[in-house]
């Protein structure tokens, strides 16, 4: 009996591999969604889902594409607005329900940006760059950390 995996193995495994990936090829953004997902875990927060992602394309009255995110976790759901400028980097306004006072990090393709929610749960970051982008709220009721999403 020969060992596993000898020769014949080895080609045959790797035209199956080279058949996946030209067939079905992972996205490019996922080792950043993987860094992110690793590097931001916290064993303490409650993970808030993707919930309804919506696009809008420009239009007469608009002239930047606009997405609206919705997550939902731990008692918080956080809303997500993303609007594309003209040089590709985004404007980020978030709501947090119920409203609330918090801590607000966006872990994304430039590093980890803080910023505070005021009293009616609003916040927002100006000039984050295309990328994969993750947020971790920490309010009176803990911390809630998104999954991550391509922005």
């Amino acid at each position: 009996m020969s060992e596993w995996p000898d020769a014949l193995d080895d080609e045959v495994l790797a035209g199956l591999r080279a058949g996946f990936d030209a067939s079905d090829p992972p996205p490019p953004f996922l080792d950043d969604l993987v860094v992110l997902a690793l590097g931001s875990a916290r064993l303490d927060a409650e993970v808030a889902r993707l919930v309804d992602d919506a696009a809008v394309a420009p239009g007469a009255r608009a002239s930047t594409r606009v997405r609206t995110l919705r997550f939902e976790g731990g008692g918080t759901t956080v809303l997500l607005s993303v609007a594309e400028g003209p040089t590709g980097a985004r404007r980020v306004d978030g709501w947090l329900v119920p409203a609330a006072a918090a801590g607000v990090a966006l872990h994304g393709p430039a590093g980890t940006v803080t910023v505070d929610a005021d009293a009616s749960g609003r916040f927002s970051f100006e000039g984050v760059p295309a990328g994969a982008a993750q947020l971790v709220v920490q309010g009176p009721s803990g911390v809630v950390v998104t999954t991550a999403v391509q922005l």
